[in-house]
């Protein structure tokens, strides 16, 4: 079932400029026993980057009232996967937003991804894409609905045997984050993250983690990462609001580069659990 604008329906308006344009944002939420995780969070990064496109978001409580509304289907599992799209809403041709127009509220309940559970204990594989993320700091850290960069980055991974997920660069030859979660590496004890001033998604439980560091005493430093950095790390792992975190056990380069996993990226996967904040 997907509700637009609060009323059951599948069907969009091909004058949406979510559609023409991608002009709008989304948020994924995990759902574990009927709760959506980090509710507060997700709403505040989305009504974050509808400030900054000039889109007037809806209410909180139409939100949770369309929640509510898909929760009662039956036949749900413990746990589900909660899509929240908002788009500027209609408008005729050409890229100027009409100065009048009304968004449009999308809130799809979807089903658990069928990846293996064990991936967060036994780690996974990486390869680095050949597609690059584009610089731009008025879109950057916002989870926009422009994803072909990803889109071309995923069917990479695709064709590749034994890998999980890609590693993505910029133009300027920086990591940034893979095509669906943030990145973090650990060096002497510390906790190095991208920087994402000019690129890529400031994720909600990228943020999670930041805090986690804090409260552990973990020095944490958000840097530019380059790819002979993240060769040099003792640990890797990448996070995002349903994976948690997955320890990077491998990456899949000229020459392939191993990591441990290691206690840092362990304890920070404990503490995330006792806090219940991991799907």
């Amino acid at each position: 079932m997907i509700l637009i604008n609060g009323i059951s329906s599948a069907e969009i308006s091909p004058n949406d400029r979510g559609l023409n344009y991608g002009d709008g944002l989304f948020e994924t939420l995990a759902v574990v026993d009927n709760q959506p995780q980090h509710w507060e969070r997700h709403l505040n990064r989305l009504r974050d980057g509808a400030k900054r496109l000039g889109i007037s978001p809806p209410s909180d409580p139409d939100w949770w009232a369309d929640f509510q509304s898909l929760k009662k289907l039956p036949a749900q599992t413990s746990r589900s996967v909660l899509k929240l799209l908002l788009t500027r809403g209609q408008g005729g041709r050409g890229y100027a937003p009409p100065a009048l127009a009304q968004p449009t509220r999308i809130v799809r309940l979807l089903e658990w991804p069928s990846w293996p559970a064990t991936l967060a204990d036994t780690g996974i594989s990486v390869a680095i894409c050949r597609t690059r993320l584009g610089r731009n700091p008025v879109l950057a850290g916002i989870k926009h609905l422009n994803r072909l960069e990803q889109v071309l980055a995923s069917a990479e991974i695709a064709a590749l045997e034994g890998i999980h997920d890609g590693l993505m660069m910029d133009v300027e030859n920086n990591v940034i984050e893979s095509t669906k979660a943030n990145l973090f590496v650990v060096k002497n004890g510390g906790l190095l993250t991208p920087q994402l001033h000019h690129a890529g998604i400031c994720g909600v439980m990228r943020d999670l983690i930041l805090d986690e560091a804090d409260r552990s005493g973990i020095p944490v430093l958000e840097t530019s990462l380059s790819l002979s950095a993240l060769y040099a790390a003792d640990e890797a792992f990448l996070c995002n609001s349903l994976i948690g975190i997955w320890p990077i056990h491998s990456i899949a380069a000229t020459d392939r580069h191993l990591f441990d996993i290691g206690p840092i990226t362990r304890s920070l996967q404990q503490a995330l659990k006792n806090r219940g904040a991991v799907p």
